[in-house]
Order: structure tokens, then sequence, then C-alpha cells
């Protein structure tokens, strides 16, 4: 691994000179016993690799969130096996997920669906409270909001009901979960993706709409209704 190279990209947990070719990582042999920086120990934090990520997950392309995946991936083997003394948080999971979501903006290469790729990593999350395993990781509003608009953003056929259906799954989480609130950004996202399908769009988004009135005022939002 260039573990040389990643204590020159940490300083003081602060990336010197961010930028993804400038970052050189091998992630899969990544040994933090050999990292070392000006000949002392670095101790590695949590921070040390959100700065990291944030090379990686920033660049709104699929080499930045493959890598990105790869090391959040790297960081939850490293914990199990007691390298590291900190698990991976939902905030490291959320900037994974949410390079995905910026790849997708963008993605003009249908064999690859960023926003399957960034549901794979909250589903993992979610199975793991389903599980009964709280406290690893449990996901948050922007967990779902991330995935929900990522799906939303899709050219895939089954894009916008795999976007309603996380909807779903999200509303289940939220009357479990204080960290999850249903809001009215994800529902109007949605509403407006079922305008792409002239067959069925109209009545479910309709249907949805009259959801958002029946629940309005039972959210943290208040979920008023808007023009989306």
């Amino acid at each position: 691994a260039d573990v040389n190279g990643a204590a020159s990209a940490i300083e003081n947990n602060k990336l010197v000179g961010p930028s993804l070719t400038s970052l050189n990582l091998d992630i899969d042999n990544l040994n933090l016993s050999d990292l070392n920086l000006n000949g002392q120990n670095l101790e590695p934090t949590s921070k040390s690799f959100n700065s990291i990520l944030n090379v990686y997950t920033t660049t709104g392309t699929l080499e930045g969130a493959e890598k990105g995946a790869a090391l959040l991936h790297k960081l939850e083997e490293m914990y199990g096996s007691g390298e590291i003394n900190f698990r991976p948080d939902i905030f490291l999971h959320n900037k994974v997920m949410n390079a995905w979501h910026l790849c997708e903006q963008n993605n003009n290469d249908q064999s690859v669906s960023p926003a399957a790729k960034a549901q794979e990593i909250l589903d993992s999350i979610c199975e793991q409270c389903e599980d009964g395993r709280e406290e690893e990781v449990i996901p948050n509003d922007v967990s779902f909001s991330i995935c929900i608009h990522s799906w939303c953003k899709s050219k895939l056929p089954e894009a916008t009901e795999r976007a309603e259906q996380l909807l779903r799954r999200k509303e289940l989480f939220a009357k479990k979960y204080d960290e999850v609130k249903i809001k009215s950004t994800d529902y109007n996202a949605v509403i407006s993706k079922w305008k792409d399908d002239s067959a069925k769009g109209p009545e479910r988004a309709t249907l949805l709409f009259e959801e958002m009135l029946l629940r309005y005022g039972d959210s943290e939002d208040r979920m008023q209704p808007t023009a989306a």
C-alpha cells in the first residue's frame, strides 16, 4: 500500500492537495500499521478518512464513487479485525451514497446504475437494523433521500417504481427511528418522476399527491404540498 502517500495526504486530519490523481492509495492492501508522518506514528481517525473520502466522493465520476465505496468497505473490514478503533458511521456511508448520486446526475452509461449502487449501501444498513443490529449503523433521513433522488435521476425503466418503493421503506423506518423523517421533498421528487410515465404516471402521481394532503402536518417539515 502507498501508506507514505496516505500519510502525506493526511496532516492534522486535512488533505494536502485534494485531487483524485494525487491521492494514490492501494485500498485493497492498505496497512495502517505502516502509516507514518514525518517519522511519527499517526493515529487514524474517522475525520482522517472523511477527508480522504471527500476527494473520492466529490468528483462526480464513476471512478471516484468506486474508490470511495472500496475504501468504505475496507474500513468496515479493518474495524471488524480491530485494526481501527472506530466504526464507519452513517455520515461516511452517506458520503459514498451521495457520490453515486452525483454520478447518476451525469450518467449516460446504461450498463452501470449509480442509483442501484447507492441503494446497495442503504440496503445493507437497513438489513442490519431489521436483523436487530441497530448498534452498528442506523440510516438517517439523508440516507433515504439520497437514494430516492438518485432513482429519480435515473433513466432506467424501473427507476420510478424503485424510487417509490424506497419512499415506502423510508415511511416504515420513520415509524421506528427518530433519525428518519418524512419530508415533502421526497414525495415531490417521486411525484415529478411519475410524469415520465405517460401510461401510469398521472394516476400514480395523483395518488401520491392525495396521500401528501392526507398526511399534511404529520412530518418534520409539515409536508406542505407544492407545485412540484
